[in-house]
């Protein structure tokens, strides 16, 4: 799938790539599929905010649970084969320690 890859690069050049990943995807993945990408990526942008209040946290966990509700997609087109991911379950907790 190409994406395995890129594991070896640095912070730079994975925000680089969030920038455009998403405008590459629309037209070549369903729909659920760039739902979950869109999700994941809102997700990280907010994470990323210098400042946080009751409704950036609101939208933060908003965007976490629309990707655990598509996530099952990138299964089914075989681009993972499970999440069960260490980093992935900590998303669950990152709310609770901001």
């Amino acid at each position: 799938n190409g994406f395995s890859a890129l594991g070896q690069i640095g912070g730079k050049e994975r925000k680089d790539m969030a920038k455009i990943l998403l405008g590459c995807l629309i037209g070549k993945l369903p729909r659920h599929a760039i739902i979950t990408y869109q999700s994941l990526l809102d997700f990280i942008q907010i994470a990323q905010y210098p400042t946080r209040d009751d409704t950036t946290l609101g939208y933060l966990a908003q965007s976490l649970n629309i990707f655990h509700q598509h996530k099952d997609i990138l299964i089914h087109l075989g681009v993972r084969d499970h999440f069960n991911i260490p980093k992935f379950h900590s998303l669950l907790h990152y709310q609770e320690f901001i």
